[in-house]
């Protein structure tokens, strides 16, 4: 399960940045994010939508990052967000792990993304969109056919999942106190 959410979405489903670089994965797109340019960010983000929440939702099915990015609009909260996602899915399970073990990999990837900030803004050179508006053009490339996810044995081990991820959050946050 937590291999699928870090592996490359099918090409119909990548996500193609206003600027034109694609992001095939969850990973990707930590690493991407430092290295957009804030106008880039703000084409995908608003007040009104959310274009990596839909991408992350209907193509990745990580419903826990889904409900954690939601309603954000901060650069540094969503890619806070998806870092710390990416570090708990490469380190197996935040709570079989310890809290120190995911904030290293929050470290990590956030130190290998700033080290690629540079190398990545040379290597895909910045597009110009004409736009009127924000909505006029659609920035994600997603199917119908991933929009909706209906198979209930996939859905039963995420209900599973979340029970236990809740159970060991719970003992480790009484042991706390």
């Amino acid at each position: 399960m937590e291999d699928s959410l870090l592996a490359d979405v099918k090409e119909a489903h990548r996500f193609i940045l206003s600027g034109g670089r694609i992001i095939n994965n969850l990973e990707e797109l930590s690493t991407v994010l430092p290295s957009i340019t804030d106008e880039e960010f703000e084409s995908h983000v608003s007040k009104k939508k959310n274009d990596f929440k839909n991408w992350i939702e209907s193509c990745i099915h990580d419903n826990v990052l889904v409900k954690a990015i939601d309603g954000k609009t901060s650069r540094d909260a969503i890619q806070n967000l998806i870092m710390k996602r990416v570090a708990e899915l490469k380190s197996g399970s935040a709570a079989t792990q310890g809290p120190k073990k995911v904030m290293h990999m929050i470290r990590k990837l956030k130190k290998h993304a700033l080290s690629k900030k540079k190398v990545l803004q040379k290597e895909v050179p910045k597009k110009e969109f004409p736009l009127k508006t924000d909505e006029d053009v659609p920035y994600v490339q997603i199917r119908q056919d991933c929009m909706y996810h209906t198979d209930l044995k996939h859905s039963a081990k995420e209900f599973l999942q979340g029970v236990l991820m809740g159970f060991f959050v719970g003992v480790i946050i009484a042991s706390l106190f």
